[in-house]
């Protein structure tokens, strides 16, 4: 039977079958996706930490020189691609040291916690809570991010970030 306009053969939908092949299909994808893979060996297992290690102290820096407007920094570690998103839309790596640079004084330095690290070979994504302490010593509304890192030239460089303010209070 030949398919006219809108109509497909009957293999297809004859029983429910192609209702069957989907759901199996979606069953299949997302068991794929949530199974866990462990490293291959210890090895590489350890290879993920120290990755992880050099990740959270780039975090670490990110913030000092946050604090600073250290626009050197932000100009050397993240990728000319580099784009955040969030709150009033998307801005560049021009954009953002740009801004930075328009700014007077010292910025509060961010506190991160919930940091969470997976290392993907040379991709890393980090996500976490982020808060800043005011000039009243108050914490800021938390921020969730997500950013991704990825290895070039021996050095990573940040090439994505979003941010996303959550609020006072959030679980973690």
């Amino acid at each position: 039977m030949a398919a006219r306009g809108n109509e497909f053969p009957n293999a297809y939908t004859a029983g429910g079958r192609l209702r069957r092949l989907t759901l199996g299909a979606i069953l299949l994808l997302a068991g794929c996706g949530s199974a866990r893979q462990a490293p291959a060996s210890p090895q590489a297992a350890e290879a993920d930490l120290k990755v992880a290690q050099e990740i959270m102290r780039l975090e670490q820096q990110w913030g000092q020189a946050l604090s600073r407007r250290d626009t050197a920094f932000f100009a050397q570690i993240l990728g000319e691609e580099f784009v955040t998103t969030g709150g009033e839309g998307i801005k560049s790596k021009q954009e953002v040291i740009h801004e930075l640079s328009e700014g007077t004084g010292p910025l509060a330095a961010p506190h991160l916690r919930s940091t969470r690290i997976k290392v993907y070979g040379d991709v890393a994504v980090v996500t976490g809570l982020v808060t800043f302490n005011g000039a009243t010593g108050q914490p800021s509304p938390l921020t969730r991010f997500t950013e991704v890192w990825v290895k070039r030239d021996n050095r990573w460089q940040a090439v994505h970030g979003h941010y996303n303010l959550v609020g006072t209070s959030v679980a973690q």
